[in-house]
C-alpha cells in the first residue's frame, strides 16, 4: 500500500511512469532502453529533455511498485536473471 497525502505525492512519478506503460495490467515487463525511446518518441507521452527523471522514477519505484533486473535476457516470455544479486525489489536502487 501507498503511503498517504503528502507523501503520497513523492509516488506521483512512479505511478504515472506505471500508467504510461501499462506496466503490471498489459505487459508484465518493459526494457528500460525501450522505455526511455517511448518517452522521446511517442507523442502522447510527457516530453523530457534527459532521461534524469526516468532514471529517478525507476529507482525510487523498486521501493514498492517496481522491479529492476540489470543485464536480463527474456526466454520464452520469461525475464530471466543472470543471478538473484542483480533483481531490486523492495528497495530503492541507487
Amino acid at each position: 500500500m501507498l503511503p498517504s497525502s503528502p507523501a503520497k505525492a513523492c509516488w506521483a512519478p512512479v505511478l504515472e511512469l506505471a500508467t504510461l506503460t501499462r506496466l503490471g495490467t498489459e505487459r508484465p515487463f518493459v526494457a528500460c532502453d525501450e522505455m526511455v525511446r517511448w518517452f522521446f518518441s511517442i507523442f502522447d507521452f510527457p516530453k523530457l529533455t534527459d532521461d534524469a527523471a526516468l532514471r529517478h522514477a525507476i529507482a525510487s519505484g523498486t521501493e514498492r511498485i517496481f522491479g529492476y533486473v540489470s543485464a536480463a535476457t527474456v526466454e520464452d516470455g520469461y525475464v530471466t536473471p543472470p543471478s538473484r544479486e542483480v533483481v531490486r525489489f523492495g528497495e530503492p536502487t541507487r
